[in-house]
């Protein structure tokens, strides 16, 4: 690989297409975000080979909630699922693991496993894995608004800083680099405040076919980027 001049330390990526993906194979839907969650554990540690420091993953939406039944059933039994199975791996590689979103929506069970994971892997520093699940952008900044008018603070107190402390993603760095897969070229109601200069990549290659050939290009195109934050140049 070229050598990185400069290497984003925020990626956040919209995992997207596992349901596409499990139809050109002739397999269920199920099975597509089944293949999409293990995945997952093999595109974190090429985030580790790559050296990033945070990392984030947009698992289900808050718009997610409008599927039908069965799917987010399914959905959140990975959730469940994960929580059992990789929090021990992520311990050992010294990864920090977070829950970004609304917790108040998911069962009593996930939301203790979610607080174990958290209590668990919390003195971790090599890498920060922030599991984005039941998020929405829109709701993230709302919800905020609302916490501070409850507080009744000085007006002359909040600025950019104070508000960021209200947010769901408040304690992460803004993101620098933004990966979708599947091809679709939209946010999606994805870290509104926190992508505000984020860099966005776009590739064809379905979620669950992302490997780290598909990383590589990702990065080698952040590097090719001019970041100007709204500055001219020269």
């Amino acid at each position: 690989m070229t050598p990185l001049k400069d290497k984003p330390n925020h990626i956040a990526i919209i995992m997207d297409g596992n349901g596409r993906w499990a139809i050109e194979k002739g397999l269920s839907r199920k099975e597509g975000h089944y293949a999409g969650l293990k995945n997952i554990y093999s595109v974190v540690n090429h985030a580790l080979t790559f050296g990033i420091k945070n990392l984030s993953l947009f698992a289900f939406s808050n718009e997610n909630w409008q599927r039908n039944n069965s799917e987010i059933k399914y959905l959140l039994s990975l959730m469940d699922q994960a929580l059992d199975e990789d929090i021990q791996r992520f311990k050992n590689q010294n990864i920090r693991v977070r829950h970004i979103g609304r917790p108040d929506r998911l069962s009593k069970n996930i939301q203790e496993k979610i607080q174990k994971a958290e209590n668990f892997t919390k003195d971790n520093t090599k890498m920060n894995l922030n599991i984005v699940f039941d998020f929405g952008g829109r709701e993230e900044i709302l919800d905020a608004v609302k916490k501070i008018i409850k507080e009744k603070p000085d007006i002359d107190e909040i600025n950019q800083e104070f508000f960021e402390e209200y947010l769901y993603s408040g304690q992460l760095p803004n993101v620098d680099l933004i990966i979708r897969t599947s091809g679709e070229m939209r946010l999606s109601n994805f870290f509104l405040w926190k992508s505000h200069y984020a860099e966005f990549y776009c590739t064809e290659v379905k979620w669950p076919d992302f490997n780290e050939t598909e990383m590589k290009k990702a990065l080698l195109d952040y590097n090719e980027r001019h970041r100007r934050y709204g500055k001219t140049t020269h």
